[in-house]
This record gives C-alpha cells, sequence and structure tokens, in this order.
C-alpha cells in the first residue's frame, strides 16, 4: 500500500469518526431527500463547530448514530425548531445543545462519484494484477471495501431520519388552552397555558355584535398573555343599540401551529352611580363609554308659617358629559334647606330619570 492511499484512508476515517468524537470538523453524507434541491441524496458535507444562526443548516442529535440534517428557522426559551427545505411543516424542538454541528460546505455527489470512480478503478486493477498473491489481492480488497464502508455505509446513518422508537427525546405534543379571560376597563386580558410551543404574533382581531363590527388592536404580553383594545367608538354602538355582548376574533400564530380564537365578551354596562349631599353632586361612570347626564337641582327653602312647606327658592340646570372610567363633582349653593335633583340620561336605547333629595342642609 502507498502513501497515497495510506492518507485518503486516513482522512476519510479521520472526518467520517470526527462527529462521534465531537471534533471541530466532520464529514457526514446526506442520506435523505428532505432537504432538496439544495442538498441532494448522496451530496457530501463537511461539518464544523460554530454557534448556529437562524438560516443556518445544522446537524442535530440525540444520540451517537440518530441525526438529522435540517435548516434552523426559530430559536424560543431554549428550543431549537428546524425545517427540512422539502417538507411542509417544521420539526419538533429540540433542546438547542442538541445542535452539534453547522454544514459549512457542500460537495456535489457527482463530484463525489468522481473522486470515488477513479480509486474504484485503481483499486480494483490492483485487485486483479495481484490475483496471483493472494496477501496483496485481500490487502487492496481490504482498502477499497474500507473506504466505500467509510463513505456510505457508515456516513448514511449519522444523516438517516431518526426512528420513533430509538429517539432520546419524547415526543412534545404542542398544546395551548384558556386559562383566564376578562374584561378590564373595556379591554380584554386573556391568559394561555402553553405547552411545547410558543406564542409568536396575533392577527385578523376583530370584534362582532348584532351586525356592528370593528377592528380591534392586539397586544402580546409576557406570561403568554393576549390583550386586546377594543375601540370605544365600537362600545358606543353597541350602547345605543342595547347589545350587552359581542364576539372577539382573532388568529394566534405559534412556534408550531396555529390558534383560531373565537370568543362571547358580555359586557357587564352599569348604570351611573348619582350621589347627592348639601353639598355637592357626584356622577359616577364605570363604563367603556361617555355619558350625557342632564341634572336639574332644585334649592327649597321652608315656608315661615305653621306646618313645613317648602317653596323653591332656586334652580339650577347643568348638563354633564361623564367620560369613561370617570367622576364628576358638581358644587351646590349653601344656606338652603334641601336640595332635589333630577337627573336625565340614555341607557341602553331608553331614557332613565332618576331623582336624589338631600335633607336638613341648612347648618
Amino acid at each position: 500500500m502507498n502513501l497515497i492511499t495510506v492518507s485518503i484512508i486516513l482522512v476519510f476515517v479521520a472526518l467520517s469518526f470526527a462527529r462521534l468524537l465531537d471534533a471541530p470538523l466532520a464529514l457526514a453524507v446526506v442520506a435523505g431527500r428532505s432537504m432538496e434541491p439544495n442538498y441532494m441524496l448522496g451530496d457530501l458535507v463537511i461539518l464544523a463547530k460554530k454557534q448556529p444562526r437562524i438560516g443556518d443548516v445544522v446537524l442535530w442529535c440525540t444520540g451517537y448514530t440518530h441525526c438529522v440534517m435540517h435548516r434552523l428557522v426559530d430559536i424560543q426559551d431554549g428550543m431549537a425548531v428546524t425545517k427540512g427545505d422539502a417538507n411542509p411543516v417544521p420539526d419538533q424542538p429540540v433542546p438547542l445543545s442538541a445542535v452539534k454541528y453547522v454544514v459549512v460546505a457542500r460537495i456535489p455527489r457527482i463530484a463525489v462519484a468522481a473522486i470515488i470512480a477513479p480509486l474504484a478503478v485503481y483499486w480494483l486493477t490492483n485487485i486483479a494484477r495481484a490475483a496471483v498473491t493472494g496477501i496483496e489481492a485481500v490487502e487492496a480488497a481490504s482498502v477499497f471495501a474500507v473506504t466505500l464502508y467509510i463513505v456510505f455505509t457508515l456516513g448514511a446513518p449519522i444523516l438517516a431520519p431518526i426512528p420513533p422508537q430509538s429517539s432520546s427525546i419524547e415526543s412534545m405534543m404542542p398544546m395551548i388552552t384558556l386559562k383566564h379571560i376578562a374584561l378590564e376597563r373595556g379591554s380584554v386580558l386573556i391568559k394561555y397555558n402553553v405547552e411545547n410551543t410558543v406564542l409568536m404574533d396575533i392577527q385578523n382581531c376583530t370584534v362582532a355584535g348584532d351586525g356592528i363590527t370593528s377592528h380591534c388592536s392586539p397586544y402580546l404580553l409576557p406570561g403568554d398573555t393576549v390583550y386586546v383594545h377594543v375601540p370605544q367608538l365600537f362600545y358606543q354602538e353597541l350602547f345605543m343599540t342595547g347589545i350587552i355582548e359581542y364576539k372577539l376574533s382573532f388568529t394566534a400564530t405559534l412556534s408550531y401551529g396555529f390558534l383560531l380564537a373565537d370568543y362571547t365578551i358580555r359586557v357587564p354596562w352599569k348604570k351611573p352611580i348619582l350621589k347627592l349631599n348639601c353639598t355637592t353632586i357626584v356622577v359616577k361612570n364605570m363604563n367603556p363609554v361617555p355619558l350625557d347626564v342632564n341634572t336639574t337641582i332644585y334649592y327649597l327653602d321652608v315656608i315661615p308659617g305653621p306646618g313645613t312647606r317648602y317653596e323653591e327658592s332656586n334652580l339650577q340646570s347643568t348638563p354633564l358629559k361623564v367620560d369613561p372610567w370617570s367622576i364628576v363633582t358638581i358644587p351646590l349653593e349653601r344656606g338652603h334647606d334641601r336640595v332635589y335633583v333630577v337627573a336625565r340620561y340614555q341607557w341602553l336605547g331608553g331614557d332613565i330619570v332618576e331623582t336624589r333629595l338631600a335633607a336638613t342642609c341648612r347648618r
């Protein structure tokens, strides 16, 4: 065996077994079609130890011989998501630590064949010439067999798909369930329980109630939480027509799938709180819409003489616009025996009249 033959064998042996030794460089053969057309079956690839980036073709392993060569498409919470260029969906996420190598070079299978074919012819010729001498024939045949074994037999299992029964990573089913949903000051707060996937984006957010529709603004918050801002104008239209619930719909993009969300939101409309004492009127609005409240204030004083009779000594009419989630306070005149207030406002499509009386006001 000459020096060139020995060198070739040693290089192939070293590079083929380098991955098993976690060496900086390694060699492998593409053994599947999931990366076509960029990586063809039989292509030779050179692997290097380096920090993987999204878009790199990487080799991740769950054992010494069970590895997959796919493109890295996402990194989330210490998990790597890969996908074959020819596959319709990504692979199951694996720990980032399972990514062992990044592909740094590709030798097309035609070039591999062009290298191996002359060597095969050379060694077969040597075998034929040395047929009369058993030792040389066996030696040449062994060299040829070992080389082919290294390139094809050993290289192929390294990149072959992981059989389900031999994988050391348990199958992880993406799961998302509703944990909590609440209406907070007109906005909707939704919390999820998320397993084996990640909330990435919210799109196509709409609200609709009895023919009234509007777009909404969703936001992703930490802790697998979605915050949805619902326009005030939409609430005003619901309020004017007396609608007490609406549908909230959106599409959530996950790192592994989609969620089509559709929730019924009930609006707890609350009548304004009207409080009266001898010095102030307080109107409190706890709704997501402004309220127009017209107040008429009657100041009453006792008429001197037998019995207790009152006469109206003054009248004050005050229109109020009470903003959502706010309080308005009106100061009253002092020096009267009683104060009587009539408040009128529209409520869910109808008119409401409320009265309040403050007695024994004079000090």
